[in-house]
C-alpha cells in the first residue's frame, strides 16, 4: 500500500518577458507567438573569457533584435 500525505507546492507563471536589448515588454496574453521565438542565452565563461572566469553570463533577446544582429550572418534551411 502506497501512503500519501497532502503537499502545497508554489508553481510560477510566465507573465510577460522584455528583452534585453531592445527592452520591449510582451505578455503572455496578447503577444504568445512573439514570446515562442524569443532567444534565451546561457553559458558559463570559461577560462580565459572576455566575459569572466566562471561567470555566469544570460540574456533574452527577442527574434526582431536577434535578426538585426545575426540575420545577415546566418543560414537558414528549411
Amino acid at each position: 500500500m502506497i501512503k500519501y500525505k497532502e503537499v502545497m507546492k508554489l508553481t510560477q507563471e510566465i507573465v510577460s518577458v522584455k528583452c534585453d536589448l531592445c527592452g520591449k515588454e510582451y505578455s503572455t496574453g496578447q503577444d504568445f507567438f512573439e514570446i515562442e521565438e524569443f532567444h534565451h542565452i546561457s553559458f558559463c565563461g570559461g577560462y580565459a573569457s572576455i566575459f569572466g572566469d566562471g561567470t555566469k553570463v544570460e540574456c533574452d533577446i527577442c527574434q526582431h533584435c536577434m535578426h538585426k544582429f545575426i540575420g545577415d550572418s546566418c543560414r537558414s534551411y528549411g
